[in-house]
């Protein structure tokens, strides 16, 4: 139940003040401040809605990543879209007679059509690379973690 649907389904908060506000509870506010915090905010779901994004249309997945990209590469481009637009050292090279650029912060075992950086330095550009980057984070987080468990149940299992 979002907060206001908290304040508002309570009978209490038919008590008015003359400015048109309702008071409530102090418990009924605290709850709903508190609900309010717990809410993802707005830049974390984006981060969260590129991670979708990369699962279901460029068909990643935990288990590939924890089989190809075992040297840091889901990090490494995640770097390569965090770092800001002017500081980047990209890299030309020919590639089928077409002069070509890519960061060099890019995983080189990677192709370097996968790297779509932004064209232009606007405010809304940055903040879809940066998706992008902390979308890659999370990749490499829950590919260490499904590690980390893994080895876990290693060790559990050796210790039987």
């Amino acid at each position: 139940m979002k907060p206001e649907e908290l304040i508002k389904n309570n009978a209490l908060t038919d008590i008015s003040v003359s400015n048109g506000q309702k008071v409530v509870p102090l418990e009924i506010a605290l709850t709903a401040i508190n609900m309010t915090r717990m809410e993802t905010p707005k830049m974390a779901q984006k981060v969260i809605e590129e991670r979708k994004r990369q699962i279901e249309v460029e068909k990643f997945s935990l288990e590939k990543d924890a089989e190809y990209y075992k040297n840091g590469e889901l990090a490494q481009a995640a770097a390569a879209y965090a770092v800001p637009f002017m500081l980047r050292k990209i890299l030309l090279f020919h590639a089928g007679g077409v002069l070509q650029m890519v960061s060099s912060l890019w995983p080189y075992t990677w192709d370097w059509k996968m790297w779509k950086p932004a064209k232009t330095n606007s405010v809304k550009e940055r903040i879809r690379e940066l998706e992008k980057a902390g979308a890659l984070i999370l990749a490499e987080m829950e590919r260490l973690q499904g590690m980390s468990d893994k080895y876990i149940d290693i060790d559990r299992e050796k210790k039987k």
